[in-house]
């Protein structure tokens, strides 16, 4: 696709489709060569970077998969908001939590900033905690007499 021509839409769209298929190659066409991404460490990425982060989520999760549930262009054309669904197996060392094998299904919602056919922010959030439920990565809720809120 030519960037000329792309809008942000259809970039968001073809980035969904090279995340199915975990092709580096083709998400990289996809990113700036320099992203902003306020809620991550760092929170100014190089588009390898960011690569590198999507490649190692799918080495914890080989069959990761996401589904648009929600795709819309800001009225300046700059921004698109997805609200996606994901679901994958636990088949890898992921943020030190040893491979399980447990399914895990879950929404994330991200606001990307799009330039010349390119993605040049990404502002991402998901429910870190029920995926971490679905691993079994956390002791909750507490035994009865154990405390409660």
């Amino acid at each position: 696709m030519d960037a000329s021509t792309a809008t942000p839409t259809t970039v968001r769209e073809r980035l969904t489709e090279a995340w199915n298929d975990h092709d580096r190659e083709a998400m990289a066409e996809r990113y700036a060569e320099e992203l902003a991404v306020p809620n991550a460490e760092p929170d100014t990425r190089s588009r390898a970077e960011q690569l590198d982060a999507e490649m190692a989520f799918f080495e914890s999760f080989p069959d990761a998969t996401a589904t648009i549930q929600d795709l819309f262009a800001a009225p300046d054309g700059d921004r698109v908001f997805v609200r996606w669904h994901v679901t994958a197996t636990h088949d890898g060392n992921f943020a030190g939590i040893a491979p399980t094998g447990n399914s895990l299904s879950y929404e994330e919602w991200a606001l990307y900033e799009v330039a010349d056919g390119h993605i040049t922010g990404i502002r991402a959030t998901r429910d870190s905690l029920e995926m971490l439920e679905q691993l079994d990565a956390l002791d909750w809720p507490p035994e009865e007499g154990e405390g409660s809120w």
